[in-house]
């Protein structure tokens, strides 16, 4: 079934190196305990309590809207009418997210020596639009019952749809309850609040299963002395080239959230007779170690690009190797292992 997606594609203007790996964005890292302390419970998990108890303030009366391509004959590319537009439940309209008048206009990459632009999200309207996700539920490291969900914030377009291509991007809130004798629900930890707008693809973590498109549901499983979770996504960049990352959820109960991302392969838009077209895939491996974060071995195979400092393709090499990431609980993301 053709839908328009509730995630943007979009990366970062310049290419991701095989051995990079991208870091959860915060501007604002509150302390976990100053989370712990507010104690906040709730009556149930409806869209209506998450909203108010969590973007209360923030509110403004409205649905966003998703191209209805099963009931009318639309291709992505022509203007839509608004008859041809659906309301997506559990949507909401919000305020521009506080987080945008704090952010910096620029950024240093040590790497390249250079300084680029902060993408950051927009709209073209006023306001922005909020869903909220299925609710997931899942057995924590102690088999007691989870309840997970996640509300993604977009920019929207003036027909009240979201923006989906490249210089859009999402604010991504994940939040885990436990259910408590008397049947209410209490936050038991939450990615931290004032996350920078990212690529917004956490939503793989919480589609349904999807068998014209591969995908399946979220699943569970142990990393280490925490659950969580492994996909991937493709994102598109344009000009026919592609790069492909593995995310991973981790689930702590004794901390905050992170979604991390791990380059998984890229594919370049160049005629494969071409000296500078490439491809590169790789597959990944829990290994139980008895650590208490389990490393991850992600095995590359293909043709990989070698690139200049301004990160155009200076050659390309056949590669097959297996490296190995390790998370580093001071920086909350997995390094590679030299």
């Amino acid at each position: 079934m053709k839908k328009i997606l509730l995630i943007s594609l979009g990366l970062t203007l310049f290419h991701a190196n095989l051995s990079a790996n991208v870091e959860v964005n915060s501007y604002q890292q509150n302390n976990f305990s100053t989370l712990t302390s507010k104690d906040i419970k709730i009556s149930d998990l409806s869209f209506k309590n998450i909203m108010r108890t969590f973007y209360g303030g923030r509110l403004i009366n409205g649905k966003v809207y998703e191209i209805d391509f099963d009931n009318n004959d639309v291709s992505y590319s022509e203007s839509i009418s608004t008859d041809k537009l659906k309301p997506i439940e559990n949507s909401t309209l919000l305020t521009p997210p506080p987080i945008l008048e704090k952010l910096p206009k620029e950024k240093y990459d040590p790497e390249t020596k250079q300084t680029y632009p902060v993408i950051q999200i927009f709209s073209e309207i006023d306001y922005y639009g909020a869903v909220m996700s299925d609710v997931v539920k899942y057995k924590n490291k102690d088999n007691e019952d989870r309840y997970m969900l996640m509300v993604t914030t977009e920019g929207l377009q003036e027909d009240g749809t979201f923006i989906a291509y490249s210089r859009a991007l999402s604010i991504m809130d994940i939040y885990v309850f436990k259910k408590n004798l008397d049947g209410t629900f209490s936050l038991v930890t939450r990615t931290p609040e004032n996350l920078e707008p990212d690529h917004g693809d956490a939503f793989v973590f919480f589609e349904k299963p999807d068998s014209d498109a591969n995908r399946k549901a979220i699943k569970i499983e142990s990393l280490g002395n925490i659950v969580g979770a492994i996909s991937n996504r493709l994102f598109s960049e344009g000009q026919g080239y592609y790069s492909d990352y593995w995310g991973i959820l981790k689930l702590p109960e004794n901390d905050f959230i992170t979604l991390n991302w791990i380059t998984k392969g890229e594919m370049s838009g160049m005629d494969q007779s071409s000296p500078t077209y490439y491809e590169y895939d790789s597959t990944i491996a829990i290994q139980n170690n008895g650590s208490e974060f389990f490393p991850l071995l992600v095995h590359y195979k293909g043709e990989k690009p070698i690139y200049r400092k301004d990160g155009t393709v200076s050659n390309v090499k056949n590669i097959n190797v297996v490296t190995k990431f390790v998370f580093d609980p001071s920086k909350k993301t997995y390094v590679e292992m030299k």
